[in-house]
């Protein structure tokens, strides 16, 4: 089980990954898992995204094709929070990757 500011990380993450494409809650979890090779699964990523909807930060939207499956994608709202909090995180970050 992650802690809260590993989960907090994880869901900046998501974000940016977002502010790049829309996904679906599987191929969030690929990215992660490439990017930082650290595996996550559904137990995480749905309750975060489900948490990021409520906050307005992220739209989910259905897509029917195929099989139905949720694709989400950054708000303004989204867009502004990343903005406006990538600058602390890397403040906040910079000094941990010296060590």
């Amino acid at each position: 089980m992650m802690n809260n500011l590993g989960n907090r990380l994880i869901e900046f993450h998501v974000l940016t990954i977002l502010s790049k494409k829309p996904m679906h809650g599987y191929a969030l979890m690929t990215a992660i898992k490439k990017q930082l090779k650290i595996n996550v699964g559904p137990s995480t990523v749905y309750p975060l995204l489900y948490n990021l909807e409520r906050e307005r930060l992220v739209v989910g939207k259905w897509d029917m094709k195929d099989r139905p499956k949720k694709t989400y994608e950054l708000t303004a709202q989204g867009r502004a929070f990343l903005g406006a909090n990538a600058i602390e995180l890397k403040i906040l970050v910079a000094p941990l990757l010296t060590v």
